[in-house]
């Protein structure tokens, strides 16, 4: 054999041998793609294994709780009491989505915001406070819209469609949301002062401010800092966290809370020193006064809440005087001036 015929052989047999090493890995290839199918369903397989496995368990546990209560009145209680407080809740929760959607309401032409306010936990004065989601005003309560509610005006000398409407008494106010709710059919009421400070505090988005929005008066409050010499227009201060305004200075707001024979304001006004203008508790500083009394620097703001929202509970079990506006109060005699309001509204000054 020549030399070409054994270079041609050889070559025969490198393309033989490369032939059967494709045909090999090719081979291998398919030999791996159905191992790893074959793992791919093993694996589906113990996932549906295990599925099942938890669902049997799940389904074996609530069976026994079942057969347990059936035989256990106590237990079948608390599950009933359990559930209906589920139920509850839930429910709650809904109208609340709901009624938080409707922000902005009209009163004969006149409009006004209210600004949901979820409930969260607080630290007031010494107590933890723990407060249901209610809403609260935006501002204080403007002239425009008690002119609209109470065809008056009892803001003398220091009139104005949108400054807050002043020299009104706690009766007054109690006398101005009876009418608006029937004007509305809505549930409005005064804050009280844990609602009125957690508000003013930013609520849960509190970044911890002196001052209702911001550690500098001048920002957000009108008040004899910056030379305030009347109520001025609400909302031309910087909001809070949570979108409310004048809620430090301009004017005091009354609130629901009772002490004695005198009822609480907060915020501070456009004649107070800033001090008086912080969103903190201090029982020494806070003010009040008898529920007839009236100024020029004392006005309010409005709360909404349907289905018991506002409650409150103090971690120290002390009267929720403070923190419940729902609460049952002493009555109080008014002044004589006052007769034909309290029977306005007694229902409401009791609470009930």
């Amino acid at each position: 054999m020549n030399y070409d015929e054994r270079r041609k052989n050889d070559n025969n047999a490198e393309a033989g041998s490369a032939a059967k090493q494709n045909q090999l890995l090719e081979q291998l290839q398919k030999e791996l793609e159905a191992a790893k199918k074959q793992r791919e369903e093993m694996e589906k397989k113990l996932k549906e294994f295990e599925a099942k496995q938890k669902a049997d368990e799940e389904a074996k546990r609530k069976a026994e709780e079942e057969a347990k209560r059936a035989v256990d009145p106590e237990a079948k209680r608390k599950a009933e009491v359990a559930a209906r407080r589920k139920a509850e809740e839930e429910a709650k929760q809904q109208v609340w989505k709901e009624l938080s959607k409707k922000e902005i309401y009209k009163v004969k032409g006149v409009s006004f915001r209210m600004v949901p306010v979820e409930g969260g936990t607080f630290k007031m004065g010494n107590r933890s406070v723990t407060l249901s989601s209610y809403m609260c005003g935006e501002t204080p309560v403007t002239q425009a819209l008690w002119k609209a509610v109470m065809n008056n005006n009892p803001s003398r000398n220091y009139e104005g469609n949108n400054l807050p409407v002043v020299n009104v008494s706690w009766y007054d106010c109690q006398e101005f949301i009876v009418k608006l709710n029937q004007l509305t059919g809505m549930n409005f009421r005064l804050l009280s002062e844990a609602e009125w400070e957690f508000a003013a505090r930013g609520g849960n988005q509190s970044n911890g401010y002196m001052y209702s929005g911001s550690d500098n008066v001048d920002e957000v409050a009108w008040c004899r800092f910056n030379g305030a010499k009347s109520p001025h227009e609400v909302a031309t201060k910087k909001a809070n966290e949570l979108g409310l305004y004048d809620m430090s200075g301009n004017v005091r707001e009354w609130c629901m809370d009772q002490v004695g024979s005198f009822r609480g304001q907060r915020g501070g006004g456009w004649c107070d020193e800033a001090l008086e203008c912080r969103v903190y508790y201090d029982v020494k500083r806070n003010n009040r006064n008898e529920p007839s009394f009236s100024s020029y620097y004392i006005g309010f703001r409005l709360a909404l809440s349907d289905f018991g929202l506002g409650k409150t509970r103090s971690s120290n079990n002390s009267k929720a005087r403070s923190e419940n506006p729902g609460s049952k109060q002493k009555k109080e005699k008014p002044s004589s001036s006052k007769s034909g309001i309290l029977s306005f509204f007694s229902k409401l000054i009791k609470g009930e």
